[in-house]
């Protein structure tokens, strides 16, 4: 069976238990020394942690073309501070009333693989892409590279190994044996996922210092938060070239615009989110102190903040491509609040859902020839 870590306060019920045969016959085989085309394996790369100190996982699919690599960084919370830090999602902790980050890349680590961006169907145009899927379990935004204390719910001193930032450092110079330096490359990333995108873009982009058509998705990760420079230096510890970015309360505008800075039109800069998206506005509330609750009033302060982020971006980056959707979230304790889905490449929607007629892939698609577009803005 897997590794499991369980801290002396969680618990797996009866119900839950049936679970971890399911999760195990899922796992990927650990890839081998000839990978073959096609075949999703695990990488295990040295030394990295998952955030409950068990071994960090990410995947490679070596695809018939070479020189089209896509690179997705997994979503799944964040923990800014100690009440944060224990209270972790995982599927031995379910009977917590509130939790906020993946803390194991066993939980949900290979869920995309399966799922949109990288789907098994006729209409995806990435299926013959290689990929490297990068899980989260880190709480970081993938982009911490120190430990930080804190005192679980039984009253231990624990750690928290904020290594984001590390792991993806180590896997993609571990996936570069059998991955050369492609003539495309595609960073996307949903929710936790996108802030990764980007708060690490430039590192990612520095591993693949040959590649001149490089395209940067972020797909719903907006958050404000004054102090995100404090975090990011204190409790995620991360590199000084990404705290010293975040000078404002926008974790990705800041981080965005910086890229920009960086690297101009060598990159192309693409955000998408839907107009009032439930789990952000569920941790929107908790960065303000008033829990994960959610309602309609939070709803629409989020679509007026959306406005004014997409209006900001476009101020800062002239080239930038929005994809701006209204979908109803899928479970409906959300349908009385009007609230929408969270994230669109991590679902068949991706490929189905449109706005003035286009699917969020042909969206990206149309970016990566060179015709990047702003659709849905009639939304906000």
């Amino acid at each position: 069976m897997q590794e499991i870590h369980l801290e002396p306060w969680e618990k797996i019920s009866d119900e839950l238990q049936k679970w971890l045969p399911i999760i195990e016959k899922k796992k990927y085989p650990e890839i081998p020394e000839e990978p073959e085309l096609g075949k999703v394996c695990r990488m295990y790369p040295a030394g990295c942690l998952s955030g409950n100190g068990t071994r960090f996982h990410g995947n490679l699919r070596l695809g018939k073309d070479p020189g089209k690599l896509l690179i997705f960084f997994n979503g799944g919370g964040v923990s800014w501070n100690e009440y944060t830090a224990a209270r972790p999602n995982n599927l031995f902790t379910s009977h917590l009333p509130d939790s906020y980050y993946f803390n194991t890349t066993d939980w949900m680590g290979d869920y995309p693989l399966n799922n949109s961006i990288f789907a098994v169907r006729e209409d995806n145009p990435f299926q013959e892409w290689t990929i490297i899927n990068i899980p989260y379990s880190t709480g970081d935004f993938h982009c911490g590279a120190g430990d930080f204390p804190y005192i679980a719910l039984d009253d231990t001193r624990r750690t928290l190994p904020h290594h984001g930032y590390l792991n993806t450092i180590v896997l993609l110079r571990m996936a570069k044996r059998w991955v050369k330096s492609p003539e495309t490359l595609l960073i996307a990333g949903v929710s936790a996922g996108g802030f990764g995108v980007s708060l690490m873009a430039e590192d990612v982009i520095s591993e693949f210092p040959e590649c001149a058509d490089i395209t940067c998705v972020v797909d719903s990760s907006l958050l404000l938060k004054e102090d995100w420079s404090r975090v990011a230096r204190e409790i995620w510890h991360s590199p000084e070239h990404i705290w010293k970015r975040l000078t404002g309360d926008n974790i990705t505008l800041d981080s965005y615009s910086a890229l920009y800075q960086k690297f101009g039109s060598r990159v192309k800069y693409l955000f998408a989110s839907s107009t009032r998206d439930a789990l952000l506005v569920q941790a929107q509330n908790a960065l303000y102190g008033k829990g994960q609750l959610y309602d309609k009033a939070s709803g629409l302060r989020y679509q007026s903040t959306l406005k004014e982020m997409c209006n900001k971006l476009v101020e800062l980056i002239p080239t930038a491509g929005l994809y701006i959707f209204e979908h109803p979230m899928n479970e409906p304790e959300y349908h009385e609040a009007e609230l929408t889905m969270h994230c669109i490449l991590d679902s068949a929607h991706m490929f189905e859902h449109r706005e003035e007629g286009k699917t969020a892939c042909e969206w990206i698609m149309s970016a990566l020839h060179g015709r990047v577009e702003r659709i849905g803005l009639g939304h906000l």
